[in-house]
């Protein structure tokens, strides 16, 4: 499927981008500043300081969501098309209703389209597991250019020897350094950081052979390894062992559920949210949750659903490790109220309303790829 979808993406390219070329690109940045960046393809990229027009193409929302907070997500021209269906997000990030789908490097991109739409420059977030996957975004990366318009490519966190928090925050910190606005996304990264701390400072401390077990549910018949961005945040740093053993994505059955048997679930939709009504319900989402009821994590009600969003490495990812804390360790978090955390967070990082609030957070159950 990928090898088609990157000859399927190239070919595309290699029609479109002749017309694309003849457009003449004027650039539209509000100062004739330049700066480099150097992005995580060891790419030294030239970029305006302070571009009025940028496209975006991301699977963890990091650019959308920072620019919004920012209240400069009206400077994105162009998104890919998990952003533009993404409801939490188009509450977020308003700017995303006018924003053009100019497609991704793995469905194609329209580079006629993105051309048209004159962007100083280009955030594009890669998810990298192969060389193959590699070539596909160099390729995708290499046509983009030569229609004038700079890219920063940054790598899904999943996708590094050492899966971290801290390359979400480099995203973040770069935004505000080609906006120049380093002072504003620091104040984000912080901010981020001590809502964290204050969860990892309220769990016990627990000798190895007492902390909890996790499994981590990405839908479709996989758990999280520990290669995942998802192990690091919600084992790791919580204190917990993951069940699920080495890799990214480790092929999971009802048989083999139930004999890692956790403490702990937690149901992160991958391809779409799923929601606890469906696990203790018996629901088939992927795993067949009737055959699994007697799952300990099941059986103690200590399973946590994420939201759309939640689960990746993201300005959501503070309330995530709430939630997922609160069942490693349901003693320690008895005292917080959870969802009026979450109502607040949504108000304070993204300064939304109450209702604007709700909204964002109802649409994390985004059913996605489930739906169709």
């Amino acid at each position: 499927m990928v090898t088609k979808l990157r000859v399927l993406a190239v070919l595309t390219g290699a029609l479109l981008l002749t017309s694309a070329c003849s457009q003449a690109i004027e650039p539209t940045s509000t100062s004739d500043e330049t700066l480099q960046i150097v992005d995580d393809f060891d790419r030294s990229v030239d970029v305006p300081v302070d571009p009025s027009r940028i496209a975006v193409l991301e699977w963890e929302g990091l650019v959308a969501k920072t620019l919004a907070v920012l209240n400069e997500d009206d400077r994105i021209v162009a998104v890919d098309p998990a952003t533009k269906s993404d409801p939490a997000r188009q509450v977020i990030v308003p700017a995303i209703a006018d924003a053009t789908d100019v497609g991704s490097p793995w469905s194609g991109i329209n580079y006629e389209v993105l051309a048209s739409l004159a962007p100083d420059m280009m955030f594009l977030e890669a998810w990298v597991s192969s060389d193959e996957d590699r070539q596909l975004h160099e390729d995708a990366v290499e046509q983009i250019e030569r229609l004038g318009i700079p890219v920063i490519v940054f790598m899904s966190p999943s996708n590094f020897d050492n899966p971290a928090m801290d390359t979400a925050y480099d995203v973040i910190t770069k935004v505000g350094d080609v906006l120049d606005r380093s002072d504003a996304t620091d104040s984000i990264v912080e901010g981020m950081k001590s809502s964290i701390d204050d969860v990892v400072n309220k769990i016990p401390d627990l000798p190895d052979d007492e902390r909890p077990t996790v499994a981590i549910f990405a839908s479709i018949a996989y758990l999280m390894g520990e290669k995942s961005i998802q192990s690091e945040l919600f084992a790791s740093m919580l204190g917990a062992r993951n069940v699920a053993g080495g890799g990214t994505f480790v092929p999971i059955s009802e048989e083999k559920l139930l004999a890692l048997d956790p403490d702990v679930l937690v149901v992160a939709g991958h391809e779409g949210y799923i929601g606890l009504d469906e696990v203790y319900g018996g629901a088939n989402t992927g795993i067949d949750w009737s055959k699994v009821q007697t799952l300990r994590a099941i059986s103690s009600e200590r399973v946590t659903a994420l939201g759309y969003n939640e689960w990746r490495a993201t300005l959501e990812t503070p309330i995530a490790l709430l939630k997922v804390a609160s069942v490693l360790y349901p003693e320690a978090f008895a005292d917080v109220d959870i969802a009026q955390k979450e109502l607040d967070y949504y108000q304070d990082i993204f300064g939304l309303d109450d209702a604007s609030a709700r909204d964002a957070i109802d649409g994390q159950q985004f059913r996605g790829e489930l739906d169709n």
